[in-house]
């Protein structure tokens, strides 16, 4: 797609170009993130299965995070409601405490992964930036050098000129 803004714009016609890849590449990365949500729901799900089957898990993964997440809970809607908030909560029954925390790791476990895959797509997107940068630093860096050594054979061929201009006059000098 190539917007056509007249003659002599073409860093408009650039910029265009990138404001279009831009918003077409958005929603590719909100579709590879719900992609890779997808995928790990699976995974999640068997977590949970065997932290249902473990008592070890069951006890010390599972259960602390329900019950934490319950007492913040009644201790939120208490103040909410303006209350002082209560001395003691009453803990939430083993089962249903383990269901909940083995929601909540799953959930845990789904946006872990989910969170990984953008960061790295956004690591190796600014790894690819980097090297375009680096290639246009050395082409700057090619470019300035190029210009140098035109600046210094134009000071030779300039004191060549003089010199020719001096010899032409001192010529005309003497037949005069």
């Amino acid at each position: 797609m190539i917007i056509d803004f007249g003659k002599g714009c073409q860093s408009k016609k650039l910029n265009a170009i990138k404001l279009y890849k831009m918003v077409a590449a958005f929603p590719l990365g909100k579709l590879l993130y719900l992609g890779v949500k997808q995928m790990s729901k699976p995974l999640a799900r068997g977590i949970q299965r065997r932290a249902l089957n473990s008592p070890f898990i069951r006890t010390y993964i599972c259960s602390p995070p329900a019950q934490l997440l319950h007492w913040l809970e009644v201790f939120v809607k208490m103040r909410l409601m303006g209350a002082s908030g209560p001395t003691q909560v009453k803990p939430l029954s083993s089962e249903k405490a383990v269901e909940i925390g083995a929601e909540i790791i799953g959930e845990l476990i789904v946006y872990t992964i989910a969170s990984s895959a953008i960061i790295a797509e956004y690591y190796r997107s600014s790894r690819k930036g980097q090297a375009v940068e680096d290639t246009q630093d050395q082409k700057i860096s090619k470019l300035n050098n190029k210009l140098k050594l035109l600046d210094r054979e134009m000071n030779i061929v300039k004191r060549k000129i003089h010199q020719i201009e001096d010899t032409g006059l001192l010529q005309q000098k003497s037949k005069g």
